[in-house]
């Protein structure tokens, strides 16, 4: 299967479809209070504000943390370092976060820091992952430079790819070549392109 390098019209038209029917009015309403609240309250040395934040996107986002006060509250205790870090859009705040769990948070740790700093930092999730990999594969995304020394002397397989996409500065080293073969600069638009197209095509992916 070839897949199509989205153009400005189909990123916009997805774009739209973000939004559309019933599911869309939930998600324009979870988006904006989560905006807003993120906004609002940047820094994390508030433990409710962390909870908060923490629960809403759990909740609005399906992360399916059942610990989640005990995530906020290590995200609280480190507080200090996040905030800098999240400022920055340094990708060491993922990190932190996806540790804040039990278990390994990285979904939930990637919503957290793009809520915080949109501009800086992309959501990863299994749909996103899906596709992003076969765009990487169909258009050797892995020989851009910015990546290419990773994988000079190694084997390229999607089961590789997309394990290493599991690596934050890793994926988003491939979501900016990505952004570049797609001609834009709105990381917002590749994001929800990613998500949704990954969706439709991969709808039984677990």
């Amino acid at each position: 299967m070839t897949i199509r390098i989205p153009t400005d019209k189909t990123l916009q038209s997805y774009w739209k479809k973000r939004y559309a029917g019933e599911s869309g009015d939930r998600y324009k309403i979870a988006d904006d209070i989560l905006t807003d609240l993120f906004k609002k309250y940047q820094k994390n040395k508030s433990a409710d504000v962390c909870f908060m934040k923490s629960m809403l996107l759990n909740s609005f986002y399906s992360t399916h943390i059942i610990d989640i006060r005990s995530v906020a509250k290590n995200i609280n205790l480190k507080s200090a370092e996040l905030d800098k870090l999240l400022n920055k859009g340094n990708y060491k705040a993922v990190e932190i976060i996806r540790q804040a769990g039990k278990h390994d948070i990285y979904s939930f740790a990637t919503k957290y820091c793009f809520f915080s700093n949109p501009r800086k930092y992309s959501i990863y999730d299994k749909y996103v992952a899906l596709l992003l990999t076969d765009y990487i594969m169909e258009y050797k995304l892995y020989e851009k430079p910015n990546v290419a020394a990773l994988y000079k002397n190694r084997r390229i397989s999607k089961t590789g790819i997309r394990n290493d996409l599991r690596n934050y500065e890793i994926f988003m080293n491939f979501i900016n070549a990505f952004m570049k073969l797609c001609g834009t600069n709105d990381r917002m638009l590749i994001d929800n392109f990613l998500w949704i197209k990954g969706k439709e095509l991969y709808p039984n992916k677990q």
